[in-house]
């Protein structure tokens, strides 16, 4: 494909690109938001200490090192529709493995907060965040939407086959 011709194809914002966008947005957020001690509950130490964000989620200062590189991820994947359809099809499945293995840890229910590896702190409402996140990632990367539309003219016009 030349150049000019690649361009085309990016000025199209398709739905899976918007997703993964806003998904980056969200979770840089809230790896921006760990870090803030009044809206983190129950924290033992900065360094080592687990808390809650919101007096909800399981977090560490690992965990939102881990949300920020993830939104940041997204928001540069975000730049093209061929690179959002990979990232989402990708941290989909992360993303469903991080909400199985959560779920054999701790749980569907319940309070208790263990961590995967030693290293990330979950509960169960972690795991169903990540399960939801997991299956809309996955729709929005599986999903064949017509994401290779050409702009002519500057109206977007389908690709004829």
């Amino acid at each position: 494909m030349r150049a000019s011709n690649a361009a085309m194809y990016e000025t199209v914002w398709t739905p899976v690109r918007i997703f993964v966008l806003a998904f980056g947005l969200v979770y840089t957020l809230v790896g921006i938001l760990g870090f803030v001690g009044t809206l983190v509950t129950d924290q033992t130490g900065f360094v080592d200490g687990t808390g809650e964000l919101l007096d909800i989620f399981a977090i560490d200062p690992v965990h939102n090192v881990v949300h920020l590189a993830a939104g940041v991820l997204a928001i540069l994947a975000a730049a093209r529709n061929d690179l959002s359809r990979f990232f989402a099809q990708i941290f989909g499945v992360v993303f469903l493995l991080l909400a199985i293995w959560g779920f054999a840890l701790v749980g569907a229910t319940g309070t208790e907060i263990e961590e995967i590896l030693d290293i990330l702190p979950v509960n169960a409402a972690d795991n169903w965040l990540h399960l939801v996140t997991a299956g809309l990632l996955l729709f929005f990367g599986l999903v064949p939407w017509a994401w290779r539309t050409p702009v002519v003219g500057g109206a977007p016009r389908p690709v004829q086959r």
